[in-house]
């Protein structure tokens, strides 16, 4: 088995004791019993020793205009700095929520709060108890480059922000909180700075006047200097908040790539019982992607099934939420990642599953959820598991699209969708409710989105300012071709729309199968339409339509049973329970092409008489004598 570097440095940081050497332990503060005054002092003093050491400080304002920098000379396992001690001489930190230490860098020259120049030299970085704030990293031609307003920390390194730490109101023009200054991704040496936010740590209120408003990864590695250049940085996300921060630029939350080779990029692993919030940002210029934009990081290995495992273990309760973002493409963007060194994106190594997500109340123009920006990425989104219950301050399906809404009024604004792809994005039993959205609800600008089991009910999909058409899902477009691949979905509108599908492009594809697609206004939305000719709609034999005047222009695929497709009018599909009869349209005919339904119950469980096909249509496994007993599964 191997046992990669990052893994053993999460370890030690969960357990948030120094181990490997015996510690060299100093207080700092101004009361009595403190070993220096000044943090500097402690910096300058531990520098050179070998071993682990633990910097304690008094629960006070430390005032450093100047900034701080720690750069060991020597090997050092570990280095702990712990705030939160009522007085040097305590044996342990204060419990209270105040009982903190405050790191203030406001007023002074215009660099990095904190700079940890580790260059490999530390095993672990730990922070806890303390706040750093008032950081000015603004300038391009001094040292630090813009880069890290709060904390700079150049690679190769790992540093945990743990318990009560918070990195707040600093300012720079890359990174307005925090810097990962790894080796470039158009280098050759990773030199990776592994950043773990966990136990409650958070980023927020920070601002970038380019990218990165939270963290970015990049900068330059040596004291000045006006080159900026992306570098390997892992954002390494257990249980923390990313809110409030700004970016003028790409990246309201975080902005940081990686390579294939290298790794790098954001890293959701939110444990059981916790959250990773992405919260509040917002992006001020064209850049966008107030809830961060980058690469997910390839250092995860790939498992059986080819992807790398990202969000929740399975079975468990972690969860991933963006909430309440807000400028330009207020979602999450997401990329492939290039090789190191090269301007080459290889297909393949970038297929990632996403466990547990939840995207509430974004706004804006431009994708409000998630957009995958590269060809060669793939992301499949999906709950941990069959019976896990996810909380978001109140029950939640575990993965959820709920209350996001366009910015703006009909028929302004740019295309809003809630989700937008140029690779392959899987939704695997997602909730997508009550959402307001621009010409289309999912939209895949070119590549392949696959959509299953999932409940589509309650949204409201607007015309834009450039395109009048409203669609629940746009496939293709702009000269390029998508395809999508629809089952066990239940789609229902009780606002207008044009159609369900929208063939964007003249090769766009489509293939549909044990769907509802049903609308309660009038007049009911075309069942598909576009630029691209009728038999690039595959309608498969089972499902329903809330129209069929048009079901003879498309490609069917015949019941496999009986070797005819029966149209049912949407009449045939009774409410009443007492109506249901054998062959009446209420029990569907399908051979299942999905394993689960929206909830995780398996699909092929109800045979309500023989002959009976194993799958209910829709996103729900029939649990009643009627498959609408319930309003259409809502």
């Amino acid at each position: 088995m191997t046992v990669h570097r990052s893994l053993v440095l999460a370890l030690v940081a969960i357990s948030g004791l120094p181990s490997l050497a015996t510690a060299v332990t100093v207080s700092v503060g101004t009361g009595a019993g403190c070993t220096y005054p000044t943090l500097q002092a402690a910096f300058d003093a531990l520098d050179d020793q070998a071993g682990s050491h633990v910097i304690r400080l008094r629960r006070e304002t430390f005032a450093i205009p100047a900034g701080a920098s720690y750069a060991p000379t020597v090997a050092q396992p570990g280095v702990f700095i712990e705030g939160g001690y009522v007085e040097c001489g305590d044996a342990a930190p204060g419990t209270g929520i105040n009982d903190t230490s405050t790191i203030d860098a406001a007023g002074g020259a215009q660099a990095p709060a904190l700079r940890l120049l580790i260059d490999g030299r530390v095993g672990t970085v730990q922070i806890r108890r303390t706040t750093i704030r008032g950081g000015d990293a603004l300038s391009t031609t001094t040292a630090w480059n813009g880069a890290g307003g709060g904390i700079a920390i150049r690679g190769p390194a790992s540093v945990l922000l743990g318990a009560r730490a918070v990195v707040s109101n600093n300012q720079a023009v890359r990174g307005g909180g925090i810097a990962l200054i790894g080796g470039l991704i158009s280098g050759t040496v990773p030199d990776k700075v592994d950043l773990y936010l966990d136990e409650g740590a958070s980023v927020s209120s920070n601002a970038a006047s380019a990218e990165g408003g939270g963290i970015y990864c990049g900068g330059n590695s040596v004291s000045s200097g006006p080159t900026f250049g992306a570098r390997h940085g892992s954002i390494i996300a257990i249980d923390t908040t990313i809110a409030f921060n700004s970016a003028g630029g790409l990246g309201g939350a975080f902005a940081c790539s990686g390579t294939v080779e290298g790794g790098g990029g954001f890293q959701p692993r939110p444990r059981a019982n916790a959250a990773v919030l992405i919260l509040g940002n917002s992006t001020t210029g064209g850049g966008g992607c107030a809830a961060g934009a980058g690469t997910l990081d390839t250092t995860i290995p790939q498992g059986s099934d080819g992807f790398r495992p990202l969000g929740a273990a399975d079975g468990e309760n972690g969860l991933l939420a963006i909430a309440n973002n807000t400028g330009s493409r207020p979602g999450m963007c997401l990329s492939s990642s290039r090789s190191i060194g090269t301007d080459n994106y290889p297909n393949g190594p970038s297929a990632f599953k996403l466990q547990n997500l939840v995207v509430t109340g974004q706004n804006g123009s431009g994708t409000l959820g998630i957009s995958v920006t590269r060809e060669e990425m793939r992301l499949r989104i999906q709950p941990s598991g069959r019976n896990v219950a996810c909380t978001f301050f109140e029950p939640t399906p575990c993965v959820s699209f709920t209350a996001n809404e366009a910015s703006g009024s009909a028929g302004t604004g740019s295309v809003t969708p809630l989700v937008d792809n140029l690779g392959t994005l899987e939704l695997v039993r997602a909730s997508i409710r009550d959402n307001v959205t621009r010409n289309a609800l999912i939209r895949n600008y070119s590549g392949s989105n696959f959509v299953t089991s999932s409940l589509i009910v309650g949204n409201r999909v607007e015309s834009s300012a450039s395109d009048p058409t409203r669609s629940a899902f746009e496939v293709g477009g702009n000269l390029l071709m998508g395809t999508l691949t629809a089952r066990h979905n239940t789609v229902v509108f009780s606002t207008p729309l044009d159609r369900f599908v929208n063939l964007a492009y003249a090769t766009s594809q489509a293939s549909v199968r044990a769907n509802i697609f049903a609308s309660s206004a009038s007049p009911a939305p075309a069942n598909f339409g576009g630029l691209a000719p009728n038999v690039n709609f595959r309608r498969e034999w089972c499902g329903f339509f809330q129209r069929t005047d048009d079901f003879a222009t498309h490609t069917v695929v015949n019941d496999p049973t009986s070797g005819t497709f029966q149209v049912l009018s949407p009449a045939s599909y009774s409410l009443e329970p007492g109506t249901f009869a054998p062959g009446d349209g209420l029990v569907d005919w399908c051979t299942k092409s999905v394993a689960d339904d929206f909830y995780g119950a398996p699909f092929g469980s109800v045979a309500l008489y023989p002959g009976a096909g194993p799958a209910d249509i829709g996103a729900v496994e029939n649990r009643s004598d009627v498959i609408f007993a319930d309003g259409f599964e809502r």
